[in-house]
C-alpha cells in the first residue's frame, strides 16, 4: 500500500506569521458584515430615491390639476355671467335702453367665455387622465354648454322668455353640478398634496434613523458620505423640477385669470354707462337691478384679484391650507345670492 501526501498550506513557523493569519481570519466576518451593510445601504437608498422621485412627480401633477380646476371654475362662472349679461342687455334692447351693438357685444363676450371654458376643461381632463372623475366632468361640461347654446339661440331669435327660462332652470342646475365637481377635484388634489408631504416626512425620518444606526460602522463612513452627497444632489434636482412644473402651471393660471378680468370689468363698465346715460328716463327698479349686477361683478373682480395675489405669494411663502369654522347658511346664501 502506498501513501500520497496531500498538499496543504504551510503551517506558520513564526509568531509574526501566526498573528498575521489570526488577524486575517478575524477580519473576514467584519468584511462580510461591512459588505452586507453596504449592499443594504445601497438598496435602502435606491428605494428612498425612487419614493421621493415618485412623490415629487405626483405632487407636481396634483398641483397642476388643482390650478386647472380653479381656472375652470372661473371660466364656468364667466360663461354663466356672460349669458346672464346677454339676457339683461337683450331685454334692455327691447325696451330701447341699449343699442343693438351693445347687445351683440354681450353675446360675443358670452361666446368667447364658452370657448375659453371648453379649452380649460380639455386641459383639465388631459391633466386628470382617463378616469371616472374626468369623464364625469367632461359630460357635465357638455350638458352645461349645450343649455348655454340653447339659451343663446333663443336670444338670437328674440325668444327672451325661453332663454330666461333656460338660464333660471337648466343652466343654473347644470352649473351648480359642474361647480361642485370642479371644487371636489380641486380640494382632492390639495388633499393629496398634503398627504404626499406627510409621507415624504416619514420617509425622511426613516432615512435619518437608518443613518444614525449605521454610523458606528467606521468602514462605511466614506461610502455613506458619498451616498448622502448624491442623495442631496438628487433631492435638489427633484425640487427644481417640481418648482419648475408648479411655476409653469402658476404662470398659466395667472394668464388665464388675467384674461377673465375683462369679463367683470366689461359688465361693470357697461352697466355704469347705462346708469349715467344722459336723457335716460329714471327707473328705480331697473337702476337697482343694474346696481345689483355691478356689485356682483365687482365681487367677482375682487375674488379674481385675490386669486392673482395668492398665486403671486406662492413663490415667497408657499400656499397653505388654513382650517376654520364657517357659517354654512351664510356661505350658501352668498353663493346663491347673485
Amino acid at each position: 500500500m502506498r501513501f500520497r501526501r496531500t498538499p496543504r498550506d504551510p503551517e506558520p513557523s513564526t509568531a509574526d506569521d501566526i498573528a498575521t493569519q489570526s488577524r486575517t481570519i478575524k477580519s473576514r466576518p467584519l468584511l462580510a458584515a461591512a459588505g452586507t451593510a453596504i449592499v443594504a445601504i445601497a438598496l435602502v437608498t435606491t428605494a428612498m430615491v425612487f419614493s421621493i422621485a415618485t412623490g415629487t412627480t405626483d405632487t407636481a401633477e396634483q398641483g397642476t390639476v388643482g390650478i386647472y380646476s380653479e381656472a375652470a371654475l372661473s371660466a364656468a362662472a364667466a360663461v354663466k355671467n356672460g349669458v346672464v349679461q346677454a339676457q339683461v342687455l337683450a331685454e334692455a334692447h327691447d325696451l330701447g335702453i341699449v343699442t343693438t351693438e351693445q347687445r351683440d357685444r354681450a353675446s360675443d363676450q358670452a361666446a368667447t367665455a364658452a370657448t375659453e371654458l371648453q379649452i380649460r376643461m380639455d386641459r383639465l381632463a388631459t391633466a386628470m387622465g382617463d378616469s371616472a372623475p374626468a369623464n364625469a366632468i367632461r359630460t357635465q361640461t357638455g350638458d352645461f354648454l349645450a343649455h348655454y347654446q340653447a339659451a343663446m339661440e333663443n336670444l338670437l331669435s328674440d325668444d327672451l322668455a325661453g332663454s330666461s327660462s333656460l338660464i333660471e332652470g337648466d343652466i343654473e342646475a347644470t352649473y351648480r353640478i359642474l361647480v361642485g365637481q370642479l371644487a371636489a377635484t380641486r380640494d382632492g388634489a390639495m388633499g393629496r398634496i398634503a398627504l404626499a408631504g406627510e409621507n415624504s416626512g416619514r420617509i425622511a425620518d426613516a432615512a435619518r434613523f437608518l443613518v444614525v444606526l449605521l454610523v458606528p460602522l467606521a468602514v462605511l463612513l466614506a461610502y455613506w458620505r458619498r451616498i448622502r452627497r448624491e442623495q442631496h444632489e438628487r433631492d435638489l434636482e427633484h425640487r427644481l423640477e417640481k418648482q419648475q412644473a408648479v411655476s409653469q402651471a402658476q404662470d398659466e393660471f395667472i394668464a388665464n385669470l388675467s384674461h377673465e378680468l375683462r369679463t367683470p370689468l366689461t359688465a361693470i363698465y357697461g352697466f355704469s354707462l347705462e346708469l349715467i346715460e344722459p336723457g335716460r328716463t329714471a327707473d328705480p327698479e331697473f337702476e337697482r337691478e343694474l346696481a345689483t349686477y355691478i356689485a356682483s361683478e365687482s365681487a367677482d373682480l375682487s375674488r379674481m384679484v385675490e386669486d392673482i395675489l395668492t398665486a403671486a405669494s406662492a413663490d415667497k411663502d408657499g400656499l397653505t391650507i388654513s382650517m376654520s369654522t364657517a357659517n354654512v347658511v351664510s356661505e350658501v346664501e352668498s353663493v346663491l345670492g347673485p
